[in-house]
């Protein structure tokens, strides 16, 4: 707070200074009407100060506000990327698990219709065989 108002505090007392130079001659006196302006110069430049540290301070806040925003973005976008290349990876998942058991059910078809096949042939009686020797083999 003070560092920003030392400049100010310069420009003030440079203008007393250089209006004690200026009124340094027999001619000029240090009228009430001068110091007024003086002290109207004065209280102008520690105004013009004021604003213009506040200013200062809101850009500086909205400079924060700014990058908190772009670091948020930024995060914001990683995730996303992240959870896109867990769902492709869960697509795949879900491919290959599909793929699985269509491969394991035909795999697991295939003999099973033939042994049921089989059996249904031999309880039906075709082959010739006596009912104890079918009754062996199934």
């Amino acid at each position: 707070m003070v560092g920003e108002n030392v400049p100010i505090l310069l420009l003030g007392s440079g203008l007393v200074c250089g209006a004690s130079f200026a009124f340094e001659s027999p001619a000029l006196l240090w009228t009430p009407s001068h110091l007024l302006r003086l002290l109207f110069l004065y209280a102008g430049a520690l105004f013009y100060g004021h604003v213009l540290g506040q200013l200062r301070r809101e850009r500086a806040r909205a400079d924060r506000g700014f990058a908190r925003a772009r670091e948020l973005e930024a995060k914001v976008a990683e995730r996303t990327e992240q959870l896109q290349r867990l769902y492709e990876q869960c697509l795949a998942a879900s491919r290959l698990k599909s793929e699985f058991i269509a491969s394991v059910s035909h795999e697991l078809r295939t003999p099973l219709h033939i042994m049921m096949g089989y059996t249904e042939m031999l309880l039906d009686g075709d082959g010739g065989r006596t009912s104890a020797e079918r009754d062996q083999m199934v």
